[in-house]
């Protein structure tokens, strides 16, 4: 750079010099520091107490039928018709399986006829005893005679019976254990039946926690199956003893009927075991961030800062807090009107 413009520049730079002394020195002019105006926002404030919640125990367990039977055989045939399959729904007193019964009804056909035989002979001994040409003996046995043809025949009947199996209350067969052709024996199990239309859960319950729990008391169930819907259930059972290897007792509530629930899912039942002192926020009132909950804290002077907090337990719309905030502090209610650094507005001020 030549020679004239260095002198150019440096008489610039004096000339600034010599205008910023001139304005200082103007009567009446003071200058301080730069002044930050803070944002104002209209925003609800809440101050925090503690108060008593529930304190809340989550149990596992599975969900079966309030209603479940296997049908087995009380006599020995072979099977001759299947009317259902798994997956069947049936109705109260419906045929299900049919065995061999001819041989039954052969013996039934006999005990028939010796009952007839017996009946007329009772008869004929009665009127003979009546005009005094039989004897009390003869009666007797006669009548004995009579009364043992008529005890073998209920008994073939009975076992005729037992060659039709018939549901035992409406419900649905889950499992067939036996094929046409097969030999039923007495004890040997046939079908599977649930009442899927009334369904329980049943949990196992720590002995410590089963004392604060009664029949009728309605719980919080959630299962996996309904994604993150939420139903209630029925306390319909406690189990009057503990087992003993894990020293909990079942406990078992009535579902209500809904779609796409089936015995053998995986359940979940919260419990309210109890009372506890803890500090609550409304659910609104916390950003989220990933894995940081942050909310709005209300310091001196009405200016808002933010600040990170552990939370706990779901209290319906309103969440514990474990950490970060104390009773008597003051919180936005809404998190979304929060604003770094913002000062209340003047006149807006805590909700109860």
């Amino acid at each position: 750079m030549s020679t004239i413009r260095w002198k150019w520049v440096w008489l610039a730079g004096l000339l600034s010099l010599i205008l910023f002394a001139v304005f200082l020195t103007i009567p009446g002019k003071k200058v301080g520091p730069l002044r930050f105006e803070r944002p104002v926002i209209r925003a609800e404030v809440i101050t925090l107490h503690s108060e008593e919640i529930p304190v809340y125990r989550e149990v596992t367990g599975t969900v079966t039928a309030a209603s479940e039977a296997t049908l087995a055989s009380k006599g020995l045939g072979l099977v001759e018709e299947i009317r259902v399959k798994e997956g069947s729904r049936v109705h109260t007193g419906e045929v299900l399986i049919i065995l061999d019964s001819r041989a039954l009804q052969a013996q039934r056909e006999r005990a028939e006829a010796e009952l007839e035989n017996a009946k007329i002979d009772f008869e004929r001994v009665k009127t003979l005893f009546t005009e005094r040409s039989a004897t009390q003996q003869e009666l007797d046995n006669a009548e004995r005679a009579y009364k043992v043809a008529e005890a073998v025949l209920s008994a073939i009947r009975a076992d005729l019976s037992y060659t039709i199996i018939k549901a035992p209350f409406d419900g649905v067969i889950t499992e067939k254990m036996i094929e046409v052709g097969e030999l039923a024996s007495p004890g040997r199990s046939l079908l599977r039946i649930e009442d899927q239309e009334h369904l329980r859960l049943e949990v196992p319950v720590a002995e410590m926690d089963v004392a604060g729990l009664r029949i009728g008391q309605t719980v919080v169930v959630r299962l996996d199956v309904l994604g993150d819907r939420v139903i209630e259930g029925r306390v319909v059972q406690i189990l009057p003893s503990a087992d003993p290897s894990t020293h909990s007792f079942w406990m078992k509530a009535d579902l209500p009927s809904i779609p796409g629930i089936k015995t053998g899912l995986y359940g979940r039942m919260i419990l309210v075991i109890g009372q506890r002192t803890a500090l609550v926020i409304p659910q609104a009132a916390v950003r989220t961030e990933g894995e940081l909950s942050r909310v709005y804290v209300v310091g001196e002077s009405e200016v808002v800062q933010s600040r990170l907090v552990r939370l706990g337990q779901m209290q319906g719309d309103r969440v514990e807090v474990l950490s970060g905030m104390a009773p008597g502090e003051r919180i936005l209610t809404r998190a979304s009107e929060g604003r770094e650094g913002a000062v209340i507005e003047k006149g807006k001020g805590d909700r109860p």
